[in-house]
């Protein structure tokens, strides 16, 4: 949705992502312009294994008309040079809750996500075509874990981050996900099992 009228209200722009086969969902977004003009969007991504829906890499799209038409979705390409070495139970990468794009002052175009673990990458040319020298930021979970959310308890991965200087964000998000995060009967947290939400600068 697109405002003329610096957010008073909102009209209906297009589409960023659907799939009428039903067998993926993209239920959170973010969208940055590019240095050309055109918008970048990143969508959350989950696929349907016949019984549940999985998280899924997160796609990336690309905009030309302001909006109005969105380019065919792709995985979003993510480096982490140092390793990244938290899975999920079918043992694959959780990359991809709360995306958030930010283009800094210098350029650099920044994207940041999680799930359980978050994390924050970097595209120098701002462009977006790739992100590297991913890191995990922030990572809290139990090294035994009761619950049906099996080794994605602790922290939720939702987060957000903010500009506060020309090479320097602020990114917050939750020690523990709200009500399911960090349940009694779990232990051996990384951090604690407490609820709070934390900051920390990148």
């Amino acid at each position: 949705a697109a405002s003329t009228d610096g957010g008073t209200t909102f009209t209906h722009r297009g589409v960023i992502a659907r799939d009428a086969a039903a067998t993926h969902t993209y239920p959170e977004g973010t969208i940055e312009q590019l240095p050309d003009g055109r918008l970048l969007g990143v969508v959350r991504h989950h696929t349907w294994s016949g019984s549940a829906w999985d998280l899924a890499t997160p796609r990336q799209t690309v905009s030309a008309d302001n909006g109005a038409t969105w380019s065919a979705l792709q995985d979003v390409a993510v480096s982490f040079p140092h390793g990244y070495d938290h899975y999920d139970d079918n043992n694959r990468k959780l990359l991809g809750v709360a995306p958030a794009l930010t283009r800094m002052p210098n350029g650099v175009m920044v994207l940041s996500s999680g799930r359980t673990d978050n994390w924050v990458a970097i595209s120098p040319d701002g462009l977006g075509n790739s992100f590297e020298q991913a890191q995990v930021t922030y990572r809290n979970f139990p090294e035994q874990d009761t619950g049906a959310f099996q080794r994605s308890h602790g922290s939720s991965g939702n987060g957000a981050h903010a500009v506060v200087g020309p090479n320097r964000i602020l990114q917050v998000g939750d020690n523990c996900a709200p009500s399911w995060g960090c349940p009694a009967t779990d232990a051996g947290f990384q951090i604690d099992g407490e609820y709070r939400v934390w900051k920390k600068f990148v």
